[in-house]
């Protein structure tokens, strides 16, 4: 957000909008699929070592060694003899416990893999690697809360284990937060070889998400060849190849993804987005029917199509296809809020205060839909209602920051620099370091010391 001039609506409102939820946009990254368990599993399916289970540094007996070298070849059945006759000789040794788990884990007898694991935790404590299989072990379960609490409590006794930080940030990923998942990631990949891809289009997809093209481009450039097969990473660069205006860069890298998925859906839907954004909306219309054709339920083909239908003038074929885009989706007030916002972008003020008044009236209504609906009518120079709407937001979301800022403004843009003071000190209250607000303070001073 920037600090403004407090003289044109348009750019002033629409320019802190676009930028405070540039997330909620028709970004290039909602191609996913919303199932989330499903795409949590694929996710860690990406995550390095793949068979980082039998991997351990330190195995200096003859019989465990041997067990691991029997898992890497696949031979579970003389593996577990190895570590059975180990654990025998050596019931005090936590590694002992350690690897007969991994060779019950990896003959799918998992009660008692775990059973193994927390025998070495027994013995030790504070033995990082135990607590990351067993966190493997319960993520391969399903159970997502036993399995973090795992990883963090691993990566709190070796801040180094990559394999726990790469879970953790795809399971941050899924719950949908993005500085942990990101924070995670980032020291996930560390020390991984030059040529590693995966969890890298997770960091870089998080990236985009951030508005972080550039790091998403620096680090999967490098990494993605002629030759790379990862649909994923390509989408994903090409997504942060539109974010940074490069189209023709965009272009190329859905292509490649398109040449490696073989049903191409989301690559196709990608492609529609960078044509769209590089003024071609007849192609990206067609690109959207061509998925919709395969995928007729996918909320995100939907919802793209509608923000097409928007480029090409059609609002009311729009509105309907957002419709359609909602009720496929498992959060449609969300989605709702995004084809609002979509609107607005568009400068289709009045069906935007239409959608979002009638989200204003559902328990899911959030601190976006008022500002999304107070920006509608500032627009539309209905300062009134605006006005309105925003003192709303303040009553029902005090303790947000955002809304005594949007508050602000509005009161600054009409001259009322007192009242413009005091919403903007409260949201300095709440949140010291945003520097949107401390810009937007000295600018109010200045105006009021002319």
């Amino acid at each position: 957000m920037r600090c403004l001039s407090f003289v044109s609506p348009r750019t002033v409102v629409l320019g802190v909008v676009l930028m405070a939820f540039t997330q909620y946009s028709a970004k290039c990254a909602s191609y996913k699929a919303s199932d989330g368990s499903f795409q949590l599993r694929q996710d860690v399916l990406r995550s390095e070592p793949l068979n980082g289970m039998e991997s351990l540094h330190d195995v200096t007996d003859l019989d465990l060694d041997s067990a691991l070298e029997l898992v890497r070849k696949g031979d579970f059945d003389a593996a577990l003899i190895h570590a059975q006759t180990a654990v025998k000789r050596l019931p005090s040794a936590a590694l002992a416990h350690e690897v007969l788990g991994i060779v019950l884990a990896k003959k799918a007898l998992i009660n008692e893999a775990i059973d193994e694991f927390r025998a070495a935790l027994l013995i030790e404590p504070r033995r990082a690697s135990a607590l990351t299989k067993l966190g493997d072990v319960f993520l391969g379960q399903g159970e997502v809360d036993k399995a973090k609490a795992q990883f963090l409590g691993s990566v709190a006794i070796e801040p180094g284990d990559r394999r726990a930080h790469q879970r953790l940030g795809l399971i941050f990923q899924e719950e949908g937060d993005v500085a942990k998942a990101i924070y995670h990631l980032e020291r996930g990949i560390i020390g991984t070889p030059p040529a590693y891809i995966g969890v890298k289009a997770n960091l870089g997809d998080l990236y985009n998400q951030s508005v972080e093209y550039r790091k998403t481009i620096a680090l999967l450039e490098p990494v993605l060849t002629s030759v790379s097969k990862d649909p994923d990473a390509w989408i994903t660069l090409g997504c942060a190849y539109i974010g940074s205006g490069q189209l023709g860069a965009a272009t190329k890298a859905f292509e490649k993804a398109q040449s490696l998925e073989p049903e191409a859906e989301r690559a196709r839907l990608a492609m529609g987005i960078a044509q769209r954004k590089g003024g071609d909306a007849p192609a990206s219309l067609v690109q959207f029917d061509q998925v919709l054709r395969t995928k007729p339920k996918w909320d995100a083909a939907h919802f793209q199509r509608g923000v097409t239908l928007l480029a090409l003038n059609r609002a009311s074929d729009a509105l309907s296809e957002f419709d359609s885009a909602a009720a496929l989706s498992e959060n449609p007030s969300n989605l709702h809020n995004q084809a609002a916002f979509a609107l607005l972008e568009a400068k289709h003020f009045k069906d935007a205060i239409g959608l979002y008044e009638r989200l204003l009236k559902t328990p899911s209504s959030t601190v976006r839909t008022y500002d999304g609906l107070a920006t509608a009518y500032q627009m539309e120079g209905n300062i009134v209602e605006a006005k309105r709407v925003l003192k709303e937001a303040t009553t029902k979301f005090g303790s947000a920051p955002f809304v005594h800022y949007r508050m602000g403004l509005l009161l600054a843009y009409e001259r009322e620099y007192e009242a413009a003071l005091r919403s903007l000190e409260l949201a300095r209250s709440l949140s010291p370091s945003d520097p949107s607000v401390v810009k937007a303070l000295s600018a109010v001073n200045l105006r009021m010391e002319r």
